[in-house]
């Protein structure tokens, strides 16, 4: 039996330090560190002010698309595909509203391309410093250090840029 013992503590040992792995950044800017997700890349930074939750800037290789997420362990209990109110504010600007819907495990998704877009942009300008978030009745602040610079670094191991969408229908056909 002992044998047997050996094998499952080592087995054990060996998930433990591959998950320890997993978890290693491939690189950090600031407060932004690159990470593996699968067969994708996030860029993801904590929250400030010791609230629980992450901001992230996924990469989805297959779908030839990037997405923000919002995800804290106070939106757990909240059903996947719940309406969710959410807002953002850079800095001293003005506040933004959304009606978006929750994601599994506690996150907000941030997909749908015209507030991702709209975020998205936000948050690379230059002189942005920080980013507030609020979902349902949860807040969450996080640092804008470093997000700029390492998004050339996800892009690269993405295999592609963010790219906004195209005009479709005859609204985006040229008038003659």
């Amino acid at each position: 039996m002992a044998p047997c013992i050996i094998v499952r503590v080592g087995f054990a040992l060996l998930l433990g330090i591959a998950a320890a792995t997993a978890q290693q950044p491939l690189e950090t800017r600031g407060a932004w560190r690159l990470v593996p997700d699968g067969e994708d890349f996030a860029v993801r930074t904590a929250a400030l002010g010791g609230t629980e939750g992450t901001l992230s800037l996924y990469c989805r290789k297959e779908q030839q698309a990037y997405a923000l997420e919002i995800k804290s362990p106070a939106l757990a209990a909240t059903p996947r595909g719940e309406d969710i109110r959410i807002s953002f504010k850079i800095d001293d600007d003005d506040q933004t509203w959304f009606n978006l819907a929750t994601g599994p495990d506690g996150t907000v998704p941030i997909s749908h391309q015209t507030p991702f877009w709209i975020i998205f942009t936000a948050l690379k300008r230059n002189s942005a410093k920080a980013v507030a978030f609020t979902a349902g009745d949860q807040s969450w602040k996080f640092s804008l250090d470093g997000l700029t610079d390492i998004i050339a670094s996800l892009s690269v191991r993405c295999g592609f840029e963010p790219a906004p969408p195209q005009p479709r229908g005859p609204a985006a056909a040229p008038s003659r």
